[in-house]
């Protein structure tokens, strides 16, 4: 996908009406819960200091994570070891995900990239 068109998605369906960091918050958050579909297979791209997982780990994204836990920055739910642990988005490439999954993903991605947070 074009990153054009990428930039119209989170224009136009995401931030459009967007005042404020709690506003933008709101507006990813929807739009990531209506997208994805859960579970699907990803893998962790970098080591984190706050998650166990280890880069190149593959672990299976459950749910979209709390909105608490959502307040900076998307956070999706996986089972480790037995644990329900919130985990930042950003950290993870889906691999089996369906395509408005991956492209979710793909936005989310996209925005940090660009220097954007809220």
């Amino acid at each position: 996908m074009k990153e054009s068109s990428i930039d119209e998605i989170i224009e136009n369906e995401i931030v459009c009406d967007a005042y404020g960091d709690e506003e933008i918050s709101s507006g990813w958050y929807s739009y990531m819960e209506d997208c994805m579909t859960f579970p699907f297979e990803a893998e962790c791209l970098c080591k984190i200091s706050t998650s166990p997982l280890q880069v190149g780990e593959r672990i299976k994204v459950i749910g979209i994570g709390e909105i608490e836990s959502c307040n900076h920055g998307i956070h999706v739910k996986i089972n480790f070891c037995n644990r329900m642990l919130d985990v930042p988005l950003a950290h993870f490439k889906p691999l089996n995900a369906n395509k408005q999954t991956i492209l979710a993903v793909k936005c989310w991605h996209y925005w940090l990239k660009k220097g954007y947070e809220y």
